[in-house]
C-alpha cells in the first residue's frame, strides 16, 4: 500500500509537471490562447463544428473519418458533448492523443466515501503504426447506481485500428491490455453508427474478452441520440454484459439529457434503472449461515432506479475542468436485501493533455478561420 501511494504521488507531480510544459510549449509556439472574457461565449452550431475540425476534414489536412461520413448535426452535437464530459468510448476513437488525469472526492451512503486517482486515455504511436495507440484505463467504468468503494483496477494496453476506412461506417479495434498481476485480456472491439433522419443519429458498440479474473466475456452499449435544439441532445442509451462469471445478463438503460449552454459549461440529468437476470448471493449466505432464513425474493432483479445530475466546468484554459455529480437511487443490492434509498455525489477534478487536432489546427492561416482550440472542450 505504501508502495502505491508513492506510484499516487509520483502520477500527480509528472502530470502536472506535463501540463505546465504544455502550456508552456503553447506559449512559445505562438499557439491558441484559451483566456475568455468574463462572459462566457455562447455555444453554437458554427463553433461545434469548427471544433470538430469539420473544414479540415474537407481539406485533407486532419480525418475522423468516422465522423467524416456521417456529418449530421446530431452526430456533431453528440461527439462534441461526449468529449466535453469525457466518455471512454469517444476519447478510444478520437483522432487525437488525449490523456485524463482525474482526482476526486465520492460518498455513497451505502458504501462510505473514498478518494480516486485515475489515469484514462489514448496515445497514438504514429512512428511504430499510424493504427496503433497505448491505451490507459479505456472502458467505462460507470457504476449502475451510485459508486464503488475500493480500488478500481487499473488497466494498460494496447489498440490496433484493424478497420476504419473513409467511406464506411464501421470501425474495428483488436485490444490486448493487461491489469495488475500482469493479467493479459486479448479482445476485440466493433462500433457502427449511422444517423436517423436530420437530427437523429444510432451508435453501436461491441466488445468481447478473455482474461483470468472474468473468463470469457462481452459487452454492448446501443445509443439513440436526437439533437433536441441547436446545443442539446436527447441520448437513449442501453448497456449489457454478459460472460463465464458474470450474474446472468448485466443491464443498465438510461435517458439522458445534456445540454452545452457555453463553451466553458454543460450540464446533463439521467433518469436510469439498471438489474440483473442471475445475481449471486452475498458473500455473507453459503453453508452452515443461518440469516438470512429465505431470500424476499427470487429470480431476475432490478437493483436500482433513479436519477443523476451532472454539472461540468473549464476552470483554466483548454486542460483543467471540475465536474459535480449528484445523484440518488432506490437501490436493492440482492435477493436477500430490502429495497431503500441512497444519495451518492461526487466532485472531480479532471487535467487533460492533448495534442494533435488542436496542433494542426491552430497552425491553419486565418483564412481558414478561428483556431480549433479556442472553441474545443479539451
Amino acid at each position: 500500500m505504501q508502495c502505491f501511494g508513492q506510484l499516487r504521488a509520483t502520477t500527480l507531480v509528472v502530470s502536472m509537471a506535463a501540463s505546465a510544459q504544455l502550456s508552456s510549449a503553447q506559449a512559445e509556439d505562438g499557439g491558441p490562447d484559451f483566456d475568455l472574457p468574463g462572459v462566457e461565449p455562447t455555444l453554437t452550431e458554427e463553433k461545434i463544428e469548427q471544433s470538430l475540425g469539420r473544414e479540415l476534414d474537407s481539406q485533407g489536412n486532419w480525418i475522423d473519418t468516422s465522423h467524416a461520413y456521417i456529418g449530421s448535426r446530431a452526430d456533431d452535437l453528440a461527439i462534441y458533448l461526449d468529449t466535453f464530459f469525457g466518455a471512454p468510448l469517444e476519447d478510444l476513437e478520437s483522432a487525437d492523443s488525449t490523456v485524463r488525469l482525474s482526482t476526486g472526492y465520492e460518498y455513497d451512503q451505502d458504501r462510505g466515501s473514498d478518494i480516486r486517482l485515475r489515469l484514462r486515455g489514448n496515445l497514438h504511436l504514429p512512428r511504430i503504426n499510424e493504427r496503433l495507440s497505448l491505451v490507459f484505463n479505456g472502458e467505462d467504468d460507470e457504476e449502475d447506481g451510485g459508486f464503488a468503494t475500493g480500488d478500481r483496477e487499473n488497466e494498460a494496453g494496447l489498440q490496433f485500428r484493424a478497420s476504419d476506412e473513409e467511406r464506411t461506417r464501421s470501425r474495428l479495434d483488436f485490444t490486448l491490455s493487461f491489469s495488475s498481476g500482469v493479467n493479459l485480456k486479448p479482445g476485440i472491439r466493433y462500433r457502427y453508427k449511422d444517423e436517423l433522419g436530420d437530427k437523429g443519429r444510432f451508435r453501436y458498440t461491441g466488445r468481447a474478452f478473455y482474461s483470468d479474473k472474468e473468463r470469457f466475456h462481452h459487452r454492448h452499449w446501443v445509443d439513440f441520440d436526437y439533437q433536441t435544439g441547436e446545443t442539446s441532445l436527447l441520448r437513449w442509451s442501453t448497456r449489457f454484459k454478459r460472460g463465464e462469471v458474470s450474474e446472468g445478463t448485466e443491464w443498465r438503460t438510461a435517458l439522458n439529457w445534456r445540454y452545452g449552454y457555453s463553451l466553458d459549461s454543460a450540464a446533463a440529468i439521467s433518469l436510469f434503472i439498471s438489474g440483473k437476470t442471475d445475481p449471486d448471493a452475498p458473500d455473507e449466505v453459503g453453508p452452515g449461515t443461518k440469516w438470512p432464513a429465505e431470500p424476499f425474493d427470487d429470480g431476475s432483479l432490478v437493483t436500482n432506479y433513479g436519477v443523476v445530475l451532472r454539472f461540468r466546468n473549464r476552470l483554466y484554459k483548454d486542460w483543467l475542468f471540475v465536474e459535480f455529480e449528484p445523484g440518488y437511487t432506490q437501490r436493492k443490492r440482492n435477493h436477500y436485501d430490502e429495497r431503500h434509498g441512497v444519495f451518492f455525489a461526487r466532485v472531480n477534478f479532471e487535467i487533460i493533455f492533448n495534442r494533435g487536432r488542436e496542433s494542426v489546427i491552430g497552425s491553419e492561416t486565418p483564412e481558414s478561420g478561428p483556431p480549433v482550440a479556442e472553441v474545443a472542450p479539451s
